[in-house]
Formats: C-alpha cells, sequence, structure tokens
C-alpha cells in the first residue's frame, strides 16, 4: 500500500490547552511522494526497511519509536491478538521533515490490517495528530488535535516544488517555542478554501502561511536559505510545511515547477517536484 505523504498549505495556531497540545486550523493536501508498506501474517513479528534515504538509514528505528511498528501494536491489542506479521517498508519520505512520513506509515499499516474506519480514527487519534487525516489522504481542513476532519474537493491539481534542507526538526521542541502572540488573528482558512475549490491557483499561492514557520526558520536558518531559494524562482507562493524544515513552492503548472527543480537541484540534499493527489483515485 502506498502512503502518502502530506504537506500543510494552511497551519494555524488557535490556543493551546491544558494538557500542552495545541488547538489548530490546518489545510492539508497529499502529495505523490509516497513510501510503501507491505504487510503479511507471520509466526512472529519482523519488520524490515528499504530505503532510498541513505543518510538517514541508522535514524529509522524498528521499535515502538517508529509509528508504524506502535500502530501494529495498538491495533492487536485491541484487537486481543499477537502482532505476529512480516512487515516491509519502503522508505522515500524524509524523516522529520514535517511532511508526516511516520505519521503516514502508521496509517496505512491501519488501512492493511482493519476496516472498521470509527476504530481505526480512534486509534489513529492516539498515536498522533497527523494519522487521522492520512487514514484517508483527502484535501481537509483540519481542526482541533488533528480529530476533527472536514474533506473538500481541489479543482485543479497543484503543483510544488519540494526543498528539504536534510536535517530533521522535532516538532516538540518548535511548539515549545511557539508564543501564541506569535499567531495570526484572522484565519485564513476560509478564504483559501474557497480559492482551491475554485481554482484560482494565484489566490492560493497568497493565502499559504504557516504560524511555525518563524519559529523554526529563526532555530534553522537553513530553512531560510531554501524558502530565499524557492522564491527566487518566482513561485506563486512558498511557506514551510509542519514544523519543517522541509519547504515548498507553488507553481502554474508542471512544467514551471520542473524549470525551478533544475535551477535548485544541486544546492539541497533534496529537489523534487510534487503534485496534490487524492490517494482513493490512485488505488
Amino acid at each position: 500500500m502506498k502512503a502518502y505523504a502530506k504537506i500543510n498549505l494552511l497551519l494555524e495556531v488557535i490556543g493551546k490547552r491544558e494538557n500542552n497540545y495545541h488547538d489548530l486550523c490546518m489545510i492539508n493536501c497529499s502529495i505523490d511522494l509516497f513510501d510503501e508498506i507491505f504487510i503479511e501474517s507471520d509466526s512472529f513479528f519482523s519488520f524490515q526497511i528499504i530505503s532510498e534515504l541513505a543518510h538517514e538509514t541508522e535514524n529509522l528505528p524498528v521499535d515502538e519509536k517508529n509509528l508504524a511498528v506502535k500502530a501494529l501494536n495498538k491495533f492487536c491489542s485491541l484487537e486481543g491478538k499477537e502482532p505476529n506479521y512480516k512487515v516491509i517498508l519502503h522508505k522515500r519520505i524524509p524523516i522529520g521533515a514535517g511532511l508526516a512520513g511516520g505519521s503516514t506509515d502508521a496509517a496505512a499499516v491501519l488501512n492493511l490490517l482493519g476496516k472498521n474506519q470509527k476504530s481505526l480514527s480512534e486509534i489513529a487519534l492516539s498515536l498522533g495528530a497527523d494519522i487521522p487525516f492520512c487514514l484517508n489522504g483527502k484535501p481537509a481542513v483540519v481542526r482541533g488535535i488533528g480529530e476533527i476532519l472536514e474533506p473538500f474537493k481541489i479543482k485543479s491539481q497543484l503543483n510544488f516544488l519540494i526543498v528539504n534542507p536534510g536535517f530533521s526538526v522535532s516538532t516538540k521542541k518548535i511548539f515549545e517555542a511557539f508564543n501564541l502572540q506569535h499567531k495570526n488573528k484572522k484565519s485564513r482558512s476560509e478564504d483559501l478554501k474557497r480559492s482551491l475549490e475554485t481554482g484560482d491557483i494565484a489566490a492560493v499561492g497568497k493565502l499559504l502561511h504557516n504560524d511555525l514557520e518563524p519559529i523554526t526558520s529563526k532555530l534553522y536558518p537553513e530553512v531560510i536559505r531554501a524558502l530565499d531559494a524557492i522564491r527566487s524562482t518566482n513561485p506563486l507562493g512558498a511557506i514551510m510545511s509542519g514544523s519543517g524544515p522541509t519547504v515548498f513552492g507553488l507553481y502554474e503548472s508542471k512544467g514551471t515547477a520542473e524549470s525551478a527543480c533544475k535551477k535548485l537541484n544541486g544546492n539541497f540534499p533534496i529537489v523534487m517536484v510534487a503534485a496534490s493527489v487524492i490517494p482513493q483515485e490512485e488505488l
């Protein structure tokens, strides 16, 4: 099963709960960068990672630090059975990159093991804020701590240039450094959703926003360099995804995204063209 990466077209921090979790308003979409998960029953548990990310192989855990393993164990525990499965993860999405690589792997495991979406959604939310979205991957406004999903249709395919500076960022560290005074006073969510639904890509570019971007950029100046590089290619808009460090630019067409990619290729560890995708339509 393909496990698609996610980018945030919008990430607004709305508030903070007593348990220190942050309430968010996000607009997410899946892109055609994906990991692949293969699962089959076995007499014991095994987890193998085949990685195309050579420089990250040593950082990929095969125990419960890996969300895919955690999802498998949680599902089997609730079902009252042993996690006797052979799991193979073909890894392409950078880890700790703001692309929900671990979350989408966990969602794929849940989708392969179970059919009851309500039950899977409950497990997903208990494991991480991005996993409920990744269960189906349809474009959505995501609110709360990831539990409120409002799917909608994007009229036109979105074409992106993805740039990753080649290091991981701790989401927890970024949120701990975030001050609610930095948040936007007026949400862009309705305007951005409407622009996506009507296919007004130029307006979409202007409305892209991430409240966490100033925090990550201050801690990791390489993010600023990546954003400046993308902006030098004249995208419709450019922001950071998630807590970073991956950044992306939105372009009018696949051709303009590819031209930008040629200009920046070799300047950063990962420079690639990607497009929005609706996972179910890819099956």
